[in-house]
């Protein structure tokens, strides 16, 4: 089953957790905040999983303007299809696109 995993930026810990995953889902991951300084990490995330970012935003620690955000997610969700997402709550609002999309959709908290 393909899950859409949402958080602000990959660390070690979630490599790890993401890499075990592997073994039950077909797993891809949205980094909201892909250089996010929240947690300074030195960490490359090298994990067989599928990585995916959103761009555009004005600074690390932002999200993209609502439109150029709205874009992102759907063309996102359009080509992975995903059958859970993890929720997010962005500047659009909490994420609930994959309900409307091909295939049951579960929320899942990570």
């Amino acid at each position: 089953m393909r899950a859409l995993l949402a958080l602000h930026r990959i660390g070690p810990y979630h490599n790890a957790r993401f890499q075990a995953a592997l073994a039950h889902l077909d797993l891809e991951v949205l980094e909201t905040r892909p250089h996010s300084q929240e947690y300074p990490w030195s960490f490359e995330p090298a994990g067989t999983y599928r990585r995916h970012a959103l761009q555009g935003a004005d600074g690390p620690e932002q999200d993209p303007a609502a439109r150029l955000l709205e874009r992102q997610l759907t063309a996102l969700l359009d080509g992975v299809r995903p059958m859970w997402c993890s929720p997010w709550a962005g500047p659009i609002g909490p994420t609930d696109s994959c309900s409307g999309r091909r295939g049951a959709a579960t929320f899942l908290r990570f």
